[in-house]
């Protein structure tokens, strides 16, 4: 196999010393992210296993096989656009846990063949933070929305009331003459009833669920 002379070379002591002293999570893969061929102590932190249990877990105990997919399409692109380029991706500790990690990939030269650098940021409680403020801006909208809805149906059912009320009040008012004779008095009381009747009526078609 052909080795590009210009890989970042693992053999020079600058890039192993910042590759053990880095805060950031850093492997060595093989370039199909198969095998896992090194690791530095932020990383092993990182995922709960030691060191020696790494190396005997498949890769895919770490890095799920769609997370492997999404760092090779990345390493294409980045070697691509020749560029650094950034990916979140998932990762999986030894208890289980999801660990989110914002990826970048170096085509490096290890023990003489062709391997991939990975360094990884984790982003955990920076995405955790933003699914929470997502999820906050949407229950804010909603309960805009609701209370915009309840305005609506709260003005529909005050102007839909008013009319029977004016009438009972305006009723009220001609039964409240001394002079008024029995067949008004009688008309007023049939359009009491009725106007008391479409009243009664709105109130009962008010569904509190709707509140």
């Amino acid at each position: 196999m052909h080795v590009n002379p210009l890989l970042l070379n693992f053999e020079d002591k600058s890039l192993q010393t910042f590759f053990s002293c880095s805060h950031q999570s850093m492997l060595i893969a093989d370039v199909e992210f198969k095998t896992v061929l090194e690791v530095n102590d932020a990383a092993i932190n990182s995922c709960g296993y030691d060191k020696e249990e790494i190396f005997l877990q498949s890769v895919e105990k770490i890095i799920p096989q769609k997370e492997q997919q999404k760092l090779l399409q990345l390493a294409d692109a980045s070697f691509t656009a020749q560029k650094t380029l950034k990916k979140e991706i998932t990762l999986i500790s030894k208890s289980g846990k999801i660990i989110y990690a914002e990826a970048v990939i170096s085509a490096i030269l290890y023990k003489g063949k062709e391997a991939r650098l990975l360094t990884m940021t984790d982003v955990t409680e920076k995405k955790l933070y933003r699914n929470l403020l997502e999820e906050f801006i949407d229950t804010e909208i909603s309960l805009q929305d609701k209370n915009q809805k309840l305005k609506t149906i709260a003005c529909m059912n005050f102007h839909l009331a008013r009319k029977p009320l004016a009438n009972i009040l305006g009723l009220v008012n001609v039964m409240d003459q001394s002079t008024i004779d029995d067949k008004t008095l009688s008309e007023a009381i049939e359009f009491l009833r009725e106007s008391g009747n479409e009243l009664d009526e709105l109130i009962k078609n008010i569904d509190p669920q709707e509140y």
